[in-house]
């Protein structure tokens, strides 16, 4: 029997994952990219900076204890590239 499915956000992808796993035949079928919105425009960008901001966050108060010293700099624009 094959299995067919639409969507390859998280539920889709762990979906086909485990189908496979149980050696069952797949077909994942998606429009855009692998990884769906989640991973490619929503949760994953948000989590990453909000990763960058906990970064900047504890940078500011290890410099407030003499434990780093120096500006950091970072690029909204590269960081957005990246994801």
């Amino acid at each position: 029997m094959k299995n067919i499915i639409i969507g390859a956000g998280p539920a889709g992808r762990l979906a086909g994952l485990e189908l496979g796993r149980l050696g069952e035949e797949v077909i994942l079928i998606e429009k855009e990219k692998l990884g769906g919105t989640c991973l490619n425009e929503g949760c994953m960008v948000v989590c990453a900076l909000t990763d960058i901001a906990r970064f900047l966050n504890d940078a500011s108060h290890y410099k407030s204890l003499n434990l780093m010293k120096g500006d950091i700099e970072f690029s909204y624009e590269e960081i957005v590239k990246k994801n």
